[in-house]
């Protein structure tokens, strides 16, 4: 993959945005911009997307910039385009995702970026920003999501295959639960999860140096292709956690939806925490099936 060097610590670099009025803004009031802006309710591309955005990333601003006396290097047009795509990727994450792991992204963004070719980066003010907004206007939650598709969202340039760029490593294969926290768990016993509604969960871990974090089933891999609610493993999950770790044996007629269920819930919960051993085991005199990581009691909110 190319390198370029990153302009984005420079104060000048960062406030040079323009609409193609010619108009300067800043940072601070691109930020604006995006706060005022960015209704949930309305279809319209805001003037960010639809005007700065891009004409910042034409040729001509970029050539203007390089121009400039003054700058701490001599940057290359590939320094600036790349440079200016991380600054409104990484403003878009900032203000319009409700949450997200911050060391994954900025990973995941410098490795997005360094694979774009020479060839694109004059194309990249025909980046597809209407489906930018849209996607995360109507999914604030699944900045993963975003992640993979940023290829996507690339303007299809002649004479480049559509698949020139691919997309980055999947921040689940890239960063488990585990790497958040800072240390890997040894065995279940290590790992504590509590309910945050349906919806959310806690998890810590008891020989991590970081905080309890909270997770949406989105971000953990459960998630339905087709609708975007919580699939009936995470649901199983809940059960299991407002049941003190315990679920009893579904009732025969769903017996063999729920026990596939299961699977793909035990299968997930080993990716996420680097473990081999089994999370959710079956106990034969309880009749039920019992957690092998601590469960706290369940809280709303």
């Amino acid at each position: 993959m190319a390198s370029f060097k990153y302009l984005g610590r420079n104060e000048q670099f960062r406030n040079y945005n323009f609409g193609s009025d010619l108009q300067q803004v800043t940072e601070a009031g691109l930020v604006e911009q995006l706060a005022e802006n960015c209704d949930p309710n309305s279809s319209k591309l805001p003037p960010l997307f639809a005007d700065i955005f891009p004409f910042t990333l034409s040729s001509a601003c970029c050539q203007g910039f390089l121009s400039q006396p003054g700058l701490p290097h001599a940057p290359h047009p590939r320094d600036y385009y790349l440079s200016k795509l991380n600054q409104f990727l990484l403003m878009l994450f900032h203000r319009l995702f409700v949450v997200y792991d911050e060391s994954v992204v900025e990973d995941s963004l410098r490795d997005f970026l360094k694979s774009i070719p020479d060839e694109m980066l004059p194309h990249l003010h025909e980046c597809k920003w209407q489906e930018i907004f849209d996607d995360i206007k109507h999914k604030p939650r699944r900045w993963r999501r975003f992640l993979e598709r940023l290829p996507a969202y690339l303007p299809s340039v002649r004479g480049l295959p559509e698949n020139s760029v691919p997309p980055p490593p999947s921040p689940l294969e890239e960063a488990p639960i585990l790497k958040l926290f800072g240390a890997q768990p040894v065995r279940w016993t290590d790992v504590r999860i509590t309910a945050r509604g349906d919806r959310e969960i806690e998890i810590s871990i008891a020989i991590a140096p970081r905080p309890t974090r909270r997770f949406a089933y989105s971000e953990l891999g459960f998630e339905s292709e087709k609708n975007g609610k919580p699939i009936l493993a995470w649901t199983l999950l809940i059960q299991c956690l407002k049941h003190q770790g315990e679920l009893p044996q579904a009732v025969p007629s769903r017996r063999s939806v729920v026990k596939q269920q299961w699977t793909r819930l035990r299968k997930q919960l080993k990716l996420l925490f680097g473990l081999k051993e089994d999370p959710l085991v079956w106990s034969q005199k309880g009749k039920c099936y019992r957690a092998q990581f601590n469960v706290s009691q369940s809280r709303i909110g």
